[in-house]
């Protein structure tokens, strides 16, 4: 769940631009290609949301997954563990779905766009009956435009389990995404219509409403 701080100026999502995309570079082979490397949640998820907003989106042709995640290791802004935990495929499987050739093909796409606006207490903490504003803070990891309207992305690595089934999941985060929807839609003149949890690790693709 974001973090409620204080002492932040807003940040208008609509002024950010994706992250800078690595030079090509030719590296040695990084040791874990090698051989196998524990699986750290933290470290998938962290992972997950770097290739995410690095990789180069195109409308058509092959996805560069494998050099971008290797162009990043080589940068050190990945380290070789957390390389090791990227889910390749599922993000691939992602990409290929009807909501992901979407978004390669939008017009405009903002990534890991961190943001702070006020909220009134009782928005954030039902137990406060008080509407003295708070700030809060957090990242969307992707937005996009498309048609005149903004589309929500919050990305997920949970492995869904007997207790904790995809539907259990989408609830306990949904809570978030639709704060970080009304945070998006009151910093640029779009109206965010729909929001999507993408659970990666689980193939799928949960509407927020």
């Amino acid at each position: 769940m974001p973090a409620a701080a204080a002492g932040s100026r807003p940040i208008a999502v609509s002024a950010l631009s994706a992250p800078d995309v690595p030079r090509a570079f030719d590296p040695a082979p990084p040791a874990f290609l090698a051989g196998a490397v524990p699986v750290l949640p933290a470290e998938r998820g962290s992972a997950a949301h770097m290739l995410l907003a690095a990789l180069p989106l195109r409308a058509d042709g092959a996805l560069p997954l494998a050099q971008t995640r290797d162009r990043l290791v080589a940068s050190g802004r990945m380290t070789e563990s957390m390389a090791g935990q990227l889910p390749l495929a599922d993000i691939e499987w992602f990409l290929q779905t009807p909501l992901g050739l979407r978004l390669r093909a939008a017009e405009r796409v903002y990534r890991e766009a961190p943001f702070t606006v006020p909220r009134p207490a009782r928005a954030l903490r039902p137990d406060l009956q008080s509407d003295e504003p708070i700030l809060l803070q957090g990242t969307v990891d992707c937005c996009f435009v498309e048609d005149g309207r903004m589309i929500l992305l919050d990305y997920k690595t949970d492995r869904p389990h007997a207790s904790r089934p995809v539907e259990k999941i989408a609830a306990d985060y949904s809570g978030q995404i639709l704060l970080y929807a009304d945070a998006l839609a009151s910093l640029q003149p779009l109206p965010v219509t729909e929001k999507y949890l993408i659970l990666l690790c689980a193939r799928a693709v949960v509407p927020i409403a």
